[in-house]
Parts: C-alpha cells; structure tokens; sequence
C-alpha cells in the first residue's frame, strides 16, 4: 500500500437473497425478534464501471473501478464472493499509488482510465436501511433486472496496518454480521446470492453469441477471463 495512504476503510459484507417481498418484510420489521431499531436512511442511485487489463488486478484480488466519477479501488482480504471482506479506498491518486505499488503498466496520473479497460458497466438503485444502530443494510436493484441484499459493517483503520491486524479485525467484524444475521434470520432470505458482477458476467455469457471457452473461463471483449465457477 503506498505511503501516501493515511487511511482506508475495511469494510465486510455478507450477500443475502432477495425475494419480491424482501424490501417490504425489512421495512416492516415484524419479525420475531424485531430488530432494536431500523431507520430507512435513503435511496440512491449510482453508475459503475469497472476496470482490468488482462486479469492484472482482479488475480490479486483487486477490484478498481469508477462509482459516478469518483476513483475507487477494493482490496480483498478475505472470505469470498458471498462473504466479503475488504479494504477500500478511494480517490484518483490513491488508486494511481495502488496501480504504481503494484507494477501494473506504466498508469500517468492524468492518463485515460490509468491505461486499463472497462470490463463491466451496469447502474443500480440502492435502499439503504440502518438496523440496531450499527449494521447498514442494502437492498441493490441494477439496470440489467439483478437484485442482491448485504449487510455491511465497515471502520476505519491507519493504511499502515500490517496484513494480521487487518486478518483479525475482519473476524471479528465478520462474526458480529454473522450473529446478527442469524439473531434475524426471518429478515434474510435462505439460499444463495449472486453479486451484481457475477450477474452481469453470467449474463454475459448468456447473451454474447462469439463467446470464447478457455479451459472453463469466459473471456469477455476486453480480454477479461472469469472463471464460471468463481464469480
């Protein structure tokens, strides 16, 4: 991580199902247990375009991309597709350190997109809740008819943190997302959700006639291989 970063977030998140009724047996929380308390904070809406050049960044599990026109970079270090946890950061000079750091090309600060390629652009509408005064729910609807729900739960920590300390926070802020799922299991639908890249690669591969196999990954027009089985 550059030294230029003084701080960054480490955000997780767990992924939930979201049925047709979803949104409106959050909203009424009248489950058993009730959540303590559950304030609806806001709608919003928001355009992403996400970034690659040949798999450099996302084999580290890095994920850069453009959120209307702010920079943002989110790197994994931990847990998996359903199970999230990550450090972020954001701004176009952080994520230029991140991409020097990294020996990715030869990124110029003023340069079109730091020399990578757009591999994926969707927009969403996202309903944001907060529930027992801690734990931000989202409910995000993309344009290309994908739903997916997440509890967040996010800190701020110094960028010099070493890799354990990151490790260690995470657990235990993944734990606390676990016990609050399961103490309202009746809020989060059972079964497996598919995050909004995942759809959109899926979909992908449903719609494009040309696609190409390559020993079990799709590559997409920008040189993008995902493997089916992992995304």
């Amino acid at each position: 991580m550059a030294s230029a970063v003084r701080s960054v977030a480490i955000e997780v998140e767990r992924k939930f199902l979201c049925l047709p009724s979803t949104s409106m047996v959050l909203q009424q929380n009248k489950g058993h247990p009730p959540f303590q308390t559950l304030r609806f904070l806001k709608q919003s809406s928001f355009a992403d375009c996400y970034f690659d050049r040949q798999n450099l960044l996302t084999n580290r599990g890095i994920w850069v991309r453009k959120r209307d026109n702010l920079w943002q970079a989110k790197i994994r270090i931990a847990g998996d597709f359903q199970n999230s946890k990550f450090e972020e950061i954001q701004g176009r000079d952080q994520v230029f350190n991140l991409l020097q750091d990294l020996h990715i090309s030869n990124p110029q600060p003023g340069g079109a997109d730091f020399g990578l390629l757009p591999i994926a652009k969707f927009t969403s509408t996202r309903h944001t809740w907060q529930a027992d005064e801690k734990f931000t729910i989202v409910i995000d609807c993309t344009n290309f008819g994908h739903t997916v729900g997440e509890v967040e739960l996010q800190c701020q920590v110094d960028g010099q943190s070493v890799l354990e300390e990151k490790e260690e926070l995470t657990h235990r802020m993944d734990q606390e997302i676990d016990s609050f799922m399961q103490k309202y299991a009746w809020a989060f639908p059972k079964g497996k959700a598919m995050g909004k890249l995942s759809a959109y690669f899926q979909q992908q591969r449903q719609s494009v006639q040309d696609e190409h196999e390559d020993g079990g990954h799709f590559k997409n027009k920008s040189g993008l291989h995902i493997a089916k089985e992992n995304v």
